[in-house]
């Protein structure tokens, strides 16, 4: 049976988004694979400091212990079943699952949770932050230079996210060394530390909102990149052969009906 180790490092207000909103999202895998016999234990850091600091100490721990890592940000609403089947596609591998995932509103923190894969959409595209309402590429003016494009057909926002966040991760200790020596900021998870594991063909990227899906609660106006004119993210895919993997990809999240 597997070791799982939940890592998550908050302080300040965000224990509360933890304890309120994170935690219980992901409580329905947790039993699931408490219940098939996998030994599942939440690592928190709760003093503040450099998040990359303590995913590196992580990062050593879970490769001494064989262990698999799974990446719970405090701001974060996990579909129900996410955690579950981040395992499942990891199980057994030396690999990293990566998830595309997009912002919402502080007024996310109203998403009754759990709440399943299949209708956290809904709530996402309800909350969905400034971030992801200008990476629609339809928009004359957006930010889908940024690196994220949104097309929405029929009943389905199909989603281009060329730097996808590494939310499982089955870690060598070769892995800890070069995020000791090598990565010096927690930015550098999704993009240095993303393309040396996508180099080394460990990555695997979840396509369907039915099998990953997560929203990560953002304050309005912040992280909005300047809007731009016709740049749209075929312009950002070209930066290196990294991102061009990635945006050669569509994440699929389906909007169910209304009750």
């Amino acid at each position: 049976m597997a070791n799982i180790r939940l890592y998550s490092h908050y302080w300040g207000n965000r224990r509360e988004l933890f304890e309120n909103l994170t935690k219980p999202s992901v409580m329905p895998s947790v039993e699931r694979l408490i219940k098939e016999g996998h030994n599942v234990e939440f690592i928190t850091y709760t003093e503040e400091g450099e998040l990359i600091d303590t995913i590196t100490e992580e990062a050593e721990k879970a490769s001494r212990l064989d262990a698999y890592t799974a990446i719970i940000p405090p701001d974060t609403i996990f579909g129900a079943e996410t955690l579950y089947n981040m395992f499942k596609v990891a199980e057994n591998k030396k690999i990293m699952v990566a998830v595309p995932h997009l912002r919402v509103k502080l007024s996310a923190e109203n998403i009754p949770v759990p709440v399943s894969n299949k209708l956290l959409p809904k709530y996402i595209k309800e909350h969905m932050h400034c971030t992801a309402q200008f990476s629609y590429d339809n928009l004359e003016d957006n930010v889908t230079h940024g690196g994220i494009s949104i097309r929405e057909i029929d009943k389905h926002l199909c989603i281009i996210h060329s730097v996808p966040t590494m939310y499982f991760c089955k870690f060598s200790q070769d892995d800890a060394r070069i995020l000791k020596n090598e990565i010096t900021t927690w930015n550098h998870w999704d993009s240095v530390f993303l393309h040396k594991m996508t180099e080394q063909n460990r990555v695997r990227t979840i396509g369907s909102s039915l099998l990953g899906c997560m929203a990560e609660i953002t304050g309005e106006g912040t992280h909005l990149k300047p809007l731009s004119k016709g740049q749209y993210n075929d312009s950002y895919g070209c930066v290196n052969s990294v991102n061009r993997v990635y945006n050669a990809l569509n994440y699929v999240m389906e909007i169910p009906d209304e009750d």
